[in-house]
C-alpha cells in the first residue's frame, strides 16, 4: 500500500533543500521555555535516538545531518542554541563545521558548549515503566547519565521539581480500591499512531505549513521514519470540510509503536504552534476523536440511542467505550473510571500515552487528551452539561500516571 499516494510530495527532496526551505516554528516564549539544543551527527539512526531523549527531557532538539544544514537552520532560525552535540562530522565538512561554531560564538559572545555524542545512546525513556514494577515507574540510569555531561554545562535545564508529599494515584486512589499498575508492553497500536499522525499533519497543513517543514519537525523531535506514515493532506482535502477518509486503510493493526512515539508526536504538535501549543494540541485531539467517532459510529452509542438515556447512563456508556477503546490501543488494562459522590467522574490513564516517559515540566501537558474527552461530550450532547480538568499530570508529579475529572456544570 503507498501511503503517501494523498498528495504527498517526493521524499527524495536533497538534505540542503529541505534545510533552507525549513524555517524555525518556534517564538521567544518557545524557546525560553524549551532550551535549544543543535544535533549534528551522520549517523541518523543515532541522531534521532538522542532527539527523541532530548524531547522527553524537555528541550527544542535542532537535528543536522552536517554543520551546512545545521549552519542554515540556525542563520534562518530565531534560535541561538544553548549548546552543540556533534557526533559523526566527514573530514569534508571541518571547515563548515569551523565556520559554525564562529557563527555561533558570535551569537553567543563565547564560544557555545559543545559536547562530543557517545558512539551508544541509550533508547530507554528518562521516566519509563520497568515491567518489574507493577505500580510504579522509575528513572532510566542509562539515560539519565547521558545528560550529566549537559545538566554540568546547563545547570538551569535541568528540571528539579519538588517531590509531592501525597499523589492521587498512588497514595489516594489505591485507597479507594484503584490500585495502580503500569505498562508490560510499553508499546502503542499502529493504527493509532498513523491516525493521530495524519490528523496533526492535516492540522498544520491547514495552518499554512509545508511538507517540508513538517518532515523537519518530525525529524527535530526523532520521529524521522513517520514521514513514511504521512498522507499529506491535497490542497482539495485542505478545503474540504471533515476529516481525509481513513476507511480505505487495509494496513495491519499491529501492537508495535513505541509509547514514548506519542510522547514526542505530542510535542510535535506543542512546537508547531508556539504562539499557543496548547490550544494546538487541545483541537489535536478534539479533531481527531471526531474523525475516528466519524468513522466507527459502533465505537459510542449511536446518536439516537444516546437521546433515549438519562444523562449518567449516557456518560457511563461513553466512559465504557472510550476505556475500552484505549485498552485495546495499548494492548493491556491501563484506563479505569469511576463515579463520585458528588456526582462527577474520576478517569485515571496509567502510564498515560502522550506523556509517557516525560520529564517534569511546571505545566500539565495533556490538552490532548482534554480535547479527547470534549468531543466525547459533543457527541453525547453532554458538552452543556459537562466540563473536564486534569486534576494530576505525570509532567508534574513523574508518576506516569495522569488524573482527569469529568464534572457538572452548575
Amino acid at each position: 500500500m503507498d501511503l503517501m499516494r494523498k498528495g504527498a510530495p517526493s521524499l527524495t527532496t536533497t538534505v540542503e533543500a529541505y534545510a533552507t526551505s525549513s524555517p524555525a516554528w518556534a517564538t521567544a516564549a518557545l524557546l525560553a521555555a524549551y532550551t535549544p539544543i543543535l544535533v549534528i551527527d551522520a549517523d541518523a539512526f543515532r541522531a534521532q535516538r538522542v532527539a527523541r531523549l532530548l524531547t522527553l527531557a524537555g528541550y527544542r532538539p535542532i537535528v543536522a545531518s552536517n554543520p551546512i544544514e545545521a549552519f542554515t537552520r540556525c542563520m534562518r532560525g530565531p534560535w541561538e542554541p544553548a549548546a552543540a552535540l556533534i557526533g559523526a562530522i566527514d573530514k569534508t565538512n571541518r571547515l563548515s563545521l569551523t565556520r559554525l561554531v564562529e557563527h555561533l560564538t558570535r551569537q553567543h559572545g563565547a564560544e557555545p558548549p559543545i559536547l562530543a555524542l557517545p558512539p551508544i545512546v541509550p533508547d530507554v525513556a528518562p521516566l519509563h515503566a520497568d515491567p518489574a514494577l507493577p505500580f510504579f515507574h522509575t528513572s532510566s540510569t542509562g539515560s539519565l547519565a547521558f545528560f550529566d555531561d549537559l545538566w554540568k554545562l546547563l545547570p538551569r535545564t535541568r528540571a528539579m521539581p519538588a517531590v509531592p508529599t501525597s499523589t492521587l494515584a498512588l497514595d489516594v486512589l489505591p485507597q479507594e480500591g484503584l490500585l495502580p499498575r503500569t505498562s508490560q508492553t510499553l508499546r502503542s497500536s499502529s493504527r493509532h499512531f498513523r491516525q493521530a499522525l495524519n490528523t496533526a499533519a492535516r492540522l498544520v497543513a491547514r495552518q499554512g505549513r509545508t511538507f517540508t517543514q513538517w518532515r523537519t519537525l518530525l525529524s527535530d523531535v526523532g520521529l524521522a521514519h513517520a514521514v513514511a506514515l504521512t498522507r499529506w493532506p491535497s490542497a482539495d482535502q485542505l478545503t474540504a470540510v471533515g476529516g481525509a477518509d481513513e476507511e480505505d486503510d487495509d494496513t495491519p493493526d499491529e501492537l508495535n509503536v513505541p509509547a514514548i512515539s506519542l510522547s514526542c508526536l505530542n510535542q510535535a504538535m506543542i512546537f508547531s504552534h508556539p504562539d499557543d501549543p496548547f490550544e494546538q494540541t487541545y483541537t489535536w485531539g478534539l479533531v481527531g476523536t471526531a474523525e475516528v467517532i466519524h468513522h466507527r459510529k459502533n465505537l459510542f452509542l449511536t446518536q439516537q440511542a444516546v437521546k433515549l438515556l438519562s444523562r449518567e447512563r449516557a456518560m457511563h456508556a461513553a466512559l465504557n467505550a472510550l476505556t475500552k477503546e484505549m485498552d485495546e490501543i495499548r494492548g493491556e488494562a491501563l484506563h479505569v473510571w469511576r463515579a463520585r459522590p458528588d456526582g462527577s467522574y474520576l478517569l485515571v490513564h496509567y502510564s498515560n500515552l502522550y506523556v509517557y516517559g516525560r520529564m517534569w515540566r511546571q505545566e500539565p501537558a495533556c490538552h490532548v487528551w482534554l480535547g479527547v474527552l470534549q468531543a466525547m461530550l459533543r457527541f453525547i450532547h453532554q458538552e452543556a452539561q459537562w466540563f473536564v480538568t486534569e486534576l494530576e499530570c505525570s509532567c508534574q508529579t513523574l508518576t506516569g500516571h495522569c488524573v482527569f475529572a469529568i464534572r457538572p456544570r452548575v
